[in-house]
């Protein structure tokens, strides 16, 4: 009994057309044509690099980003990023040092405005205070300012 024979083909997906494998089929050996199983090519797909893969398109390989690899999400406001959101973006290698500082500043700007706000509110509620005592004609005694 003969061996049978093997081509070596390169598959890509029908609907994303990434490149999903080797495929060994049988040599035709009945016919000259070789008779490719469908999205098969015997071109072989460029070597790529992590976080790459191959496509087929219009009858060649084509390198590009690989879709299935989670991609850095869009950062929403840096004062209002958790502490558990910054341990998945360090997990996965998306939070850098300049994220940190940034960060940092926001939370800077944000804790003066808070203390400049409460300073303003002090301020505010011991005029109104004031003119209280002074509608009642009543003077504010030691321990009552403020409070």
């Amino acid at each position: 009994m003969a061996t049978e024979l093997f081509i070596k083909g390169y598959q890509w997906s029908p609907v994303t057309k990434k490149f999903i494998g080797d495929y060994d089929f049988p040599n035709n050996q009945d016919k000259e044509d070789i008779h490719l199983p469908p999205n098969t090519t015997l071109t072989a797909p460029p070597s790529v690099t992590s976080g790459f893969c191959a496509f087929w398109i219009d009858g060649s390989w084509v390198v590009d980003t690989d879709p299935d690899l989670p991609q850095k999400p869009t950062l929403p406001p840096y004062d209002l990023i958790t502490n558990e959101f910054i341990e998945y973006l360090q997990e996965n290698g998306w939070w850098s040092e300049e994220d940190q500082q940034k960060r940092d500043a926001a939370l800077a700007t944000i804790e003066a405005e808070r203390l400049a706000q409460e300073a303003e509110q002090a301020e505010q509620q011991a005029l109104l205070q004031a003119q209280l005592a002074s509608v009642l004609n009543v003077t504010p005694t030691e321990g009552d300012e403020g409070g």
